[in-house]
């Protein structure tokens, strides 16, 4: 301003006054309020005070624990777990300054900076935040106006009790029912020591009084507040099941979780919504605060991905960063595509504009384009009732688009989209009627699904902890799940239960499975030998454990081809991913039945491969006796069952057969019940007919035959080669039919005919 120059009278300052005296004057009445829902509210069964309990973490650092008694009879140490301090994070003294310091990030800010930094954020790409409220309800969503203002009270009230000081926006919320009750523990024990408010939608009756009885946050949403006008849901209850197996069930819980998540948004509150096979290896309160310096900061919603290539991931983000700083921002996804060469980025799941987005992870600000986005999302899912639509759920509805022939909420029907400033080329533009919600689809490396982590092992080669990790592409359900967790140390809940009793007895040898494999030039091949000498080790392992009263540790295993629910032949590997290396171990999900290993009917007793590298079998291995079996070596002679007893009779805890252990069992008599037994239960873990991959058709595993008893010092026992498969697999290797295949149309890049039925398979014409 010149000097002399009088200053102008501005009304919209004393305006901009005017209204933060009014909203301190109602945030001082609803915090007087809070103060007495506290005192009337607070259950008397809360549990927060610590025992001397210590439960270590798979990283070797421990936090004291609380004992909340009797909400897991089978197991204390559960309870313990759930009940963990909110003020303590594990690690070193100073923990819970530090996790002070990461929930202020995301503490209710004075009105002042809150204004300041709506602004911000507005001028940055994102839409304005709403206030803290419990008045806003959707009239064209909820059925009944009252029971949903008692459900918002409902939600506040569990908050409350469970966190008196709350005082965040940030919230972590999933949702469960009884069966999927041990993930869901598990979910809670790695979000509870980031001193982040976290509540459970409960499905059902019996998640909610545990919740209860454990003094977690937890509301019922079955309840009528959550029932909206856009659909009647009263005979698609979610009962006490695994809801996945059930169309109408499972429609119906996105329904349920997609209503918690509007309310929660309509209370002001941010929103981490992550499902119960997720686990958190880093707080997001850093990342999803309002004023972090990162991409995330722009964002409305935030959502991982199927996307499987590290590799495409990045170099798409650098590209669109650079186009994100043009005037008006647009990403042409073919030409940069074509400007990368080769089918690559043409592969289903290559990149995370073109791959699914994952809603098992997401992300959702209390904005105008945050709330559009959830709106749109419940509306879009009630179509899945009309008529019969097996496919339509909760993520298909997430990925339709918002115009005609739209990809995906990001990308048109001609491969483009917008990028937002500072969304360091993760964050676009979404159009969804009137509002623009700002999208960011989160990197694969910091959000892991279950491919990147746990067979392409992306973040370990990067040497870098993911926020999240959740448990995808993953065989035989619930069990699968569970024993990716414990074999990846990511399971919290076998502390102090007899999972590392001292007073068992333990049996692990040395897999030499794929010794043999290496021989072959084909992948696919290699893949089934290796299998087929896994299966005659654990012939001879289950029988041996069985005789000694030994509990059986399964080794880790190399896979040299990816196991899919769709062809993948014949490369051998999911399109999109990286190759990733054969010396890393596999999931053992993947090339057997991991739920009829752990199952209690189940010949012997197992644990996990890895079982004895955790911190907590530490205490096992004092007591320890190797036995060298010689079996790769001339003197090799396999033993009886008579034998085994009197040889392998040893009293330490652990006994750990070293120089493989195929054909060292010669197997029972002929006929006998034993005999029946063994060769019943290696059939039941390997029956799956499509066990690995198939074309046009299906390449099944041939039946494990009954195998015959060997006299002592032949090293032929056990189940021999699948030669039949073997055979299918050396011819497959060396067929190519891509103009019958979509699948190998990407790989190779062929293209059909236009006008043609599978021409929609076609890649992006590239000009020469």
């Amino acid at each position: 301003m010149a000097q002399g120059t009088r200053k102008r009278f501005r009304p919209h300052r004393w305006a901009v006054l005017v209204i933060v005296l009014l909203v301190a004057l109602n945030v001082y009445k609803r915090t007087g309020n809070h103060t007495h829902a506290q005192k009337e509210k607070a259950p008397k069964n809360l549990k927060w005070a610590p025992t001397s309990r210590e439960v270590r973490h798979d990283d070797g650092e421990s936090v004291d624990n609380v004992n909340i008694g009797g909400v897991v009879e089978e197991s204390a140490v559960v309870a313990a777990v759930v009940a963990e301090p909110m003020e303590r994070g594990p690690g070193s003294a100073d923990a819970g300054h530090r996790a002070e310091q990461e929930a202020s990030l995301y503490a209710l800010p004075e009105h002042g900076e809150d204004m300041d930094v709506a602004a911000a954020v507005k001028q940055s790409g994102a839409t304005t935040r709403q206030p803290f409220t419990m008045d806003a309800v959707e009239p064209e969503i909820w059925q009944r106006e009252s029971a949903h203002r008692e459900a918002m009270q409902n939600v506040e009230r569990a908050l409350l009790n469970g966190f008196p000081q709350f005082d965040s926006k940030l919230v972590m919320v999933t949702v469960a029912n009884e069966a999927f009750y041990e993930l869901l523990l598990n979910w809670i024990a790695f979000v509870k020591p980031y001193s982040i408010p976290f509540i459970v939608g409960a499905l059902d009756d019996k998640i909610m009084e545990r919740c209860k009885d454990a003094g977690v946050p937890a509301v019922q949403l079955q309840h009528a507040g959550f029932e909206t006008s856009l659909i009647t849901l009263d005979s698609h209850a979610v009962k006490h099941q695994d809801f996945r197996s059930s169309q109408r069930g499972f429609q119906n819980y996105g329904v349920r979780k997609l209503a918690f998540l509007l309310t929660l948004l309509e209370m002001g509150l941010d929103v981490s919504l992550s499902d119960t096979d997720v686990v958190w290896r880093q707080s997001p309160a850093q990342l999803f605060a309002r004023k972090n310096g990162m991409y995330t900061e722009v964002a409305d919603v935030l959502v991982t991905s199927d996307c499987l290539s590290q590799d495409i991931d990045e170099k798409m983000a650098q590209a669109v960063a650079l186009k994100s700083e043009d005037e008006q921002p647009m990403f042409d996804y073919k030409e940069w595509a074509c400007s990368v060469g080769g089918p690559e980025p043409w592969e289903d799941n290559a990149s995370p504009l073109t791959s699914r987005m994952n809603t098992g992870v997401t992300f959702f600000r209390s904005t105008v384009g945050g709330m559009a986005m959830a709106r749109r999302w419940i509306k879009r899912l009630v179509r899945c009732f009309d008529g019969d639509n097996p496919g339509c759920d909760d993520q298909t509805s997430f990925n339709a688009g918002t115009k005609p022939n739209a990809r995906n909420p990001v990308l048109d029907s001609q491969h483009v989209a917008k990028p937002v400033k500072g969304g360091a080329g993760r964050v676009y533009w979404s159009e969804i009627e009137e509002e623009q919600c700002a999208m960011g689809i989160l990197p694969i490396s910091d959000f892991s699904n279950g491919h990147v982590y746990f067979l392409q092992k992306v973040p370990h080669n990067l040497k870098k902890q993911p926020y999240a990790i959740h448990n995808t592409h993953n065989f035989h359900g619930a069990a699968g799940k569970l024993y990716r967790f414990r074999a990846a140390h990511l399971w919290r809940l076998d502390e102090g239960t007899k999972e590392y009793s001292a007073s068992l007895k333990y049996f692990s040898f040395e897999s030499h499975a794929g010794l043999k494999a290496s021989e072959y030039d084909s992948p696919l091949v290699a893949h089934i030998v290796a299998r087929d000498e896994l299966r005659r080790e654990l012939w001879a392992a289950v029988a041996i454990a069985r005789l000694l009263g030994r509990v059986l540790v399964l080794p880790r295993h190399n896979c040299y081809c990816d196991r899919y629910w769709y062809p993948i032949l014949p490369q051998c590997r999911l399109p999109g991913s990286q190759h990733y290396k054969t010396s890393q171990p596999c999931p053992l999900d993947q090339i057997l039945d991991v739920g009829a290993l752990v199952a209690p009917a189940f010949l012997v007793e197992t644990r996990v491969d890895g079982f004895l590298d955790h911190p907590s079998a530490a205490h096992l291995l004092v007591s320890q006796e190797t036995f060298s079996s010689g079996v790769n070596g001339s003197s090799v002679k396999c033993l009886s069952p008579a034998m085994v007893s009197a040889s392998l009779d040893f009293s330490a805890t652990v006994l750990h057969i070293k120089g493989g252990i195929g054909g060292l069992f010669c197997g029972y008599s002929d006929k006998s019940g034993e005999a029946t037994a063994l060769d019943a239960a290696i059939a039941t873990v390997f029956k799956q007919t499509d066990w690995c991959c198939h074309q046009n058709g299906s390449m099944p595993l041939a039946k494990h035959t009954g195998t015959n008893a060997f006299s002592p010092g032949s090293i032929a026992a056990g189940p021999r080669e699948d030669a039949v498969s073997i055979g299918k697999a050396m011819e497959v290797w060396s067929l190519t039919n891509p103009e019958n295949d979509k699948w190998q149309a990407r790989i190779f890049g062929h293209r059909f005919k236009e006008g043609s039925s599978m021409a929609m398979h076609n890649h992006w014409h590239c000009a020469k």
